[in-house]
């Protein structure tokens, strides 16, 4: 059969099976600590190669779901509708069911009951890639059965400049909860059901795959199902190549030019994140359309098509796999004990009644943030102020602690005597103190006047030990000219965390100090655990030259694991479809 007369096109199978390879490939690294930087999504704005993976398989999904409904002429039926709604159900629950699965897993590896790890549901996250794939699904074929397609363009172009608009003036660029997709999120599903964003060195309950930022997705999907319907009205590979590479490149240009009002991020789906990524989508597609179909230059292909042909039946098994190499344990240590929060508050309970002043501190966090204990704030502010009048406990721990519950606790408020405790804390070179004390300055907070001077120093100081949100802040002061109150909140910058204390060491330690020790080794687990994901890591490492590359290995070698069963049902011309 001829390329001019071909049906199916194979560089379609391919574009999505090196889709697939990619997204497994980025979602199991050996370790996250390590990354190679092409291989890691942009931290807030900004595109890296892994940015692409994702919208190049909503791309290949609305390509493909013109050929779907093309069966039923785009015309309403009740045996459509219920493809439609029984397709969306399906991936709603295989996304359900792989974020159920990995919370029993991890929780049966951290020691849980079964009955504990089996009841998740408080925390399991309504929406994520799967659910993102079925709303645009269900949503874009409404659209396609039910506008005209020829009206299809200015929907597409409709819905990207309203949303552009909705997060101009809805803080949508901010890394901050004052951004209107997390304000949304947060109000309709609430932060136990959402996945918490990380930049700048401080996480906020902000969804990637949140229920605003699904409205471009939709937008991304009917873009992919305009290229179907080219491909299938023009025959000539020549012309698809030509007019793939010709809108290709225009909505790379618009999506380069806009990028300088409306910020590119995969973090909020921005609009000019789908005009780039559409963008290289369809040039990768001409490119696939060039070598395979034109050329005919297939020899290299089987790789991919394995993937290609059954691609989210795939991804979901290597979502499995990637949580039970991680929980399945081969090997404990003789030492190891599973983290045991309860236990620990009962030893702790027992230590800072013989007057350790660490774990009177330890304690008190226990109680403050309801670990292992229920939460009583009273109770931790009084063994804080216990732990804080003794001369053995490392100072900067319990200062620090005890001010954190002054100004985070209205029943405990104490500005004055809390900047107090940060300053000492913060003399003591703790760096989470002097980036909160920093804070403190920069927004006039605890009775400080606004000093963004001393401010930027304390960031500054902050900084040089490593952490990273004190890093941005030094940026943004010289950025800004000092201060860094220009897009974030104070409640959002400050830290909140309380420090625990480790253990005491020594050769000769009183029976409450060694039960202190015990305790803490309980609260964070003692020993090493070898699971399947460490030790094949473990190889990867002793076989390369550092961690980053043993993590590149690890992913190579977990796609080959999964290629495998994909080759097998590729031989044997199974498709399982979802």
């Amino acid at each position: 059969m001829s390329s001019q007369q071909s049906k199916r096109l194979v560089s379609l199978d391919i574009l999505r099976g090196i889709t697939i390879a990619g997204m497994l490939m980025v979602n199991n690294p050996g370790t996250w600590s390590h990354i190679y930087a092409p291989l890691d999504h942009a931290e807030w704005i900004g595109l890296t190669p892994t940015d692409l993976v994702f919208p190049f398989f909503m791309f290949c999904m609305g390509v493909a779901m013109y050929f779907s409904l093309r069966k039923f002429d785009f015309k309403f039926s009740p045996k459509l509708a219920l493809k439609i709604v029984r397709r969306t159900v399906l991936l709603f629950l295989i996304g359900w069911a792989i974020h159920w699965f990995s919370h029993l897993m991890y929780g049966l590896a951290k020691g849980q009951p079964w009955a504990v790890a089996v009841n998740n549901l408080p925390t399991l996250r309504i929406l994520g890639v799967f659910q993102r794939l079925a709303l645009c699904y269900f949503f874009g074929s409404l659209c396609a059965i039910f506008i005209k397609h020829k009206m299809l363009p200015w929907v597409v172009g409709g819905i990207l400049v309203i949303y552009a608009v909705i997060l101009g003036v809805g803080h949508g660029y901010d890394f901050s909860l004052d951004n209107i997709v997390a304000r949304i999120d947060n109000a309709v599903m609430g932060p136990d059901h959402m996945y918490h964003e990380s930049a700048g060195g401080y996480s906020i309950a902000l969804d990637p795959e949140g229920i605003l930022s699904t409205l471009p997705c939709i937008a991304h999907t009917l873009i992919g199902f305009l290229v179907g319907k080219m491909i299938i009205e023009h025959r000539d590979n020549r012309y698809r190549m030509a007019r793939l590479l010709e809108v290709g490149f225009a909505f790379i240009l618009l999506g380069w030019l806009l990028h300088y009002g409306i910020p590119c991020s995969k973090k909020v789906w921005s609009s000019t994140y789908v005009l780039i990524t559409t963008g290289l989508a369809m040039s990768v597609l001409a490119l696939l359309i060039l070598v395979i179909d034109v050329k005919g230059h297939k020899k290299w292909c089987h790789f991919f098509q394995a993937f290609g042909i059954n691609p989210l039946s795939l991804y979901v098994l290597g979502s499995v796999f990637s949580i039970i190499f991680g929980a399945v344990t081969l090997h404990k240590s003789a030492d190891f004990e599973n983290p045991d929060p309860v236990k620990a508050s009962t030893l702790y309970t027992q230590a800072a009644q013989q007057g350790i002043a660490q774990a009177q501190n330890n304690l008190a966090v226990a109680y403050y943030t309801g670990t292992g204990v229920d939460v009583n704030k009273p109770r931790a502010v009084q063994l804080l102020q216990q732990a804080v009048g003794t001369d053995t406990l490392p100072k900067a721990a319990a200062h620090y602690n005890l001010a954190l519950a002054y100004m985070t606790d209205n029943t405990a408020a104490n500005d004055a005597q809390a900047v107090q405790l940060l300053t000492l804390a913060a003399d003591s070179a703790m760096q989470q103190a002097q980036f909160n004390l920093g804070l403190c300055y920069d927004f006039g907070k605890g009775g400080l006047a606004v000093d963004h001077k001393k401010a930027a120093e304390l960031y500054s100081l902050a900084a040089q030990q490593g952490l990273k949100r004190a890093q941005t802040a030094v940026e943004a002061c010289y950025s800004d000219t000092l201060g860094v109150t220009a897009h974030n909140t104070f409640n959002d910058l400050f830290i909140t965390d309380m420090t625990a204390c480790d253990t005491i060491a020594g050769k000769q330690l009183t029976a409450a100090q060694r039960t202190y020790n015990s305790a803490v080794a309980l609260a964070q687990g003692a020993g090493e655990r070898t699971t399947v994901h460490s030790a094949v890591f473990d190889f990867c490492k002793a076989v390369t030259v550092d961690e980053t590359m043993a993590s590149c290995l690890f992913a190579i070698i977990f796609i080959l694991f999964n290629w495998i069963f994909g080759y097998i049902l590729y031989k044997k011309n199974i498709i399982i479809k979802i």
